[in-house]
């Protein structure tokens, strides 16, 4: 198994909560993650898949070495790399080096030639200027957005659940008989009442 596929699987199984079976049917029949696997063959304007797939077992015995600490080592390492494509580049960060070093060159010439004006005062000033512009260079600005929704979050007792459960399953069973054109479903909002009235006794 190669290095891209445990990093895939170790990932997704990690930031899903999934147990080896799952990660096991999805790796052999979801058509995106294959295609992250690499198991996509182009034929003309086609995709195909290439058939290969991964035994239980496999999946185990490689993915089980990828541990929370080492995918936690890469995300550094991604970040790291990250930071450096936002960043400016070094041809960048060299030039303005450069023109950094003439400012200050051409400042030092002028404060040489008024050497009757506050000297001190300048050199400071300037110092302060170069040191604010290699600060702001190295700074990351990011923007994120968050809210908050109300929700009914309910203490969760053994029959809350088991109502929710009941509840959950004839809203599902609902939609798919009304997709379906099946009509015997059509009061389902009664029968959760009548479940919930149970229930509250």
């Amino acid at each position: 198994m190669y290095l891209w596929t445990v990093l895939v699987l170790g990932t997704v199984r990690l930031n899903c909560n999934w147990d080896y079976d799952k990660v096991h049917e999805i790796a052999n029949n979801h058509i995106t993650l294959r295609k992250m696997l690499g198991h996509g063959v182009k034929y003309g304007a086609h995709e195909i898949d290439d058939g290969e797939t991964y035994a239980l077992q496999r999946i185990k015995d490689n993915v089980s070495l990828l541990t929370p600490e080492q995918l936690d080592r890469i995300s550094e390492l991604v970040v790291k790399e990250g930071h450096k494509l936002l960043n400016r580049t070094n041809v960048e960060n060299n030039e303005n080096n450069d023109e950094k070093q003439l400012h200050v060159e051409n400042v030092n010439e002028n404060e040489n030639e008024n050497e009757n004006e506050d000297e001190d005062e300048d050199e400071d000033d300037n110092q302060l200027d170069v040191e604010n512009v290699d600060e702001n260079a190295e700074k990351l600005h990011c923007k994120f957005d968050s809210y908050v929704i109300e929700t009914d979050v309910h203490f969760p007792t053994d029959i809350n659940l088991l109502y929710d459960a009941a509840r959950v399953m004839i809203q599902l069973i609902a939609v798919l008989c009304d997709r379906l054109g099946i009509s015997e479903w059509r009061q389902y909002v009664y029968h959760i009442g009548k479940i919930k009235n149970i229930f509250e006794w």
